[in-house]
């Protein structure tokens, strides 16, 4: 009896690990990662300031433009800068500079210009560059207005790596009505099988849990609150901007009360903006905006935060 227990149990380890590497080779092709089996189960994940400040400054970035180093501009205190940010939407995913709405903006206006999009990551990461001191290195001329692009896809990355393989995770929990940081789940980061049964867990809560529905609501606006508190801490003036690049009925539950803490709130819907962004022809084959989207939306964006950057010239 005992052996054969012990040889349903070596089966289930060993399908385990077969189902496990399947995974893993499908999902380092599709993410074209060059990381073999062994090392992402032993690779580090650890929470340190050199290893946070050493993971934030490898991220890409693109470059400021409209800056006296990078293209002739020269700062005066009377042209303060737009900074934008967000996932992979905002960096420009597939796209060449000159098509990304960081430069659209910079053609249109002399405001120095920040692209902060941060590649497969959220509002977490973003709080974790604030609270490392990587935001203000990069951001050196203070801001008039700060641009964050949220779609609500971008929950999952609150709770979990958008990616598997992260070497390093951003990732907070509710402890006495305060963001801290959490641990990496050190096991399950290490293994592709139970990242994914973690993701399909999730999505199975986010439609039929209500309770969930409520923390996640919860979750996101005291992200949101923290990263404005932080960037007001230095620079009382600067707004903040929240651009929903999709419709995001959960993010719409929490809109109200982020207005009411001086949040700007601009939908890109296709009453405002003429374009439904979840449309085929505005996307590039792996699903991120075209080129086309920041044609059409940025000279319209822009008319719409110009009253903002007026209260600094």
């Amino acid at each position: 009896m005992k052996s054969k227990i012990l040889i349903n149990l070596i089966l289930l380890v060993i399908i385990f690990f077969a189902i496990d590497y399947t995974v893993f080779k499908i999902q380092t092709n599709n993410f074209n990662l060059k990381i073999n089996y062994f090392e992402n189960m032993t690779r580090k994940i650890a929470i340190s300031k050199k290893f946070d400040k050493d993971y934030l400054n490898n991220i890409p970035y693109r470059k400021p433009l409209n800056i006296s180093n990078g293209g002739g501009y020269k700062e005066t205190k009377t042209n303060k800068s737009i900074v934008y940010t967000g996932c992979s939407f905002i960096y420009g995913e597939g796209l060449k500079e000159e098509e990304t709405v960081s430069y659209k903006t910079s053609l249109l206006l002399k405001n120095p210009i920040y692209n902060l999009g941060l590649m497969s990551k959220a509002v977490n990461t973003l709080l974790g560059m604030i609270q490392e001191g990587i935001f203000f290195e990069k951001v050196q001329i203070e801001p008039a207005i700060i641009i964050y692009n949220y779609a609500d896809f971008q929950l999952l990355r609150l709770v979990m790596p958008n990616m598997p393989f992260e070497g390093n995770e951003f990732m907070y929990k509710i402890k006495e009505n305060k963001l801290v940081r959490k641990k990496p789940p050190f096991i399950i980061s290490r293994f592709p099988l139970l990242c994914l049964f973690r993701e399909h867990l999730f999505q199975y809560r986010i439609e039929n849990d209500l309770k969930y529905k409520e923390y996640l609501k919860k979750f996101l606006y005291m992200h949101f609150m923290e990263v404005k508190k932080l960037i007001n801490n230095k620079w009382p003036d600067t707004k903040f901007i929240i651009t929903v690049y999709y419709n995001s009925p959960i993010f719409e539950g929490i809109a109200p009360e982020l207005e009411k803490e001086g949040f700007i709130i601009i939908r890109f819907t296709e009453d405002e903006f003429g374009i439904n962004t979840a449309d085929e022809k505005f996307l590039l084959p792996d699903g991120h905006p075209n080129a086309k989207v920041w044609e059409i939306i940025t000279p319209q964006l822009i008319e719409k935060i110009k009253p903002y950057l007026r209260e600094h010239q």
